[in-house]
């Protein structure tokens, strides 16, 4: 399991119900994505 990261339950639903997104980066740290209207670049 080399994809997982724990979250509360308020992030775990806020990553579902919205458009931020996670992604592992080469380091295997987690990189959380916000989305255009948070965050434009």
């Amino acid at each position: 399991m080399k994809n997982l990261v724990l979250l509360c339950g308020f992030h775990h639903r806020l990553l579902h119900h919205s458009d931020w997104e996670i992604e592992m980066g080469a380091d295997r740290h987690p990189m959380f994505i916000p989305p255009r209207q948070v965050d434009w670049e």
